[in-house]
């Protein structure tokens, strides 16, 4: 997967289930955080701002699989 190899992710497995409806997968990632450690949202408090990066709407449009993780945008905020 071209994604997992840019990032440097492995998929190691999963599982896929089977009913009348649409294709469901479960999935389980691992991963670490910075030295900063976690950046959580609910340690958010009135007041915070929110900032967006990319467009609303995607899943609603069936484009929640198609996306470009904005992880140099996460690790640039949480060096802030």
């Amino acid at each position: 997967m071209p994604l997992a190899e840019k990032y440097d992710v492995a998929i190691a497995g999963g599982d896929t289930n089977s009913w009348d409806g649409p294709l469901a997968v479960s999935i389980t990632l691992l991963g670490a955080v910075t030295d900063r450690g976690p950046l959580c949202r609910n340690g958010a408090k009135p007041g915070d701002r929110i900032l967006v990066t990319g467009s609303f709407g995607g899943s609603i449009l069936g484009r929640h699989l198609d996306f470009e993780p904005r992880v140099r945008e996460a690790l640039e905020l949480h060096a802030c």
